[in-house]
């Protein structure tokens, strides 16, 4: 039996947006940048609401 995420779109969206937030981390931390730290901490808050908010769809293939 196998199975898999229907939308798993939305989880490589959500893994791409936390990758991106990394970067402005580092970014930020090493130019000291305030105001992109604010804007790296606004990510990542927007991107925990959606994994809060994911609702996995499974799709199960029984003929294997």
């Amino acid at each position: 039996m196998k199975y898999e995420y229907e939308n798993q779109d939305e989880l490589r969206k959500m893994s791409t947006a936390l990758q991106i937030t990394m970067v402005m981390f580092d970014h930020a931390y090493k130019n000291d940048d305030i105001e992109q730290f604010g804007e790296a901490m606004n990510n990542l808050k927007d991107t925990a609401e959606q994994l809060q908010d994911f609702k996995p769809i499974i799709k199960i293939n029984v003929e294997d």
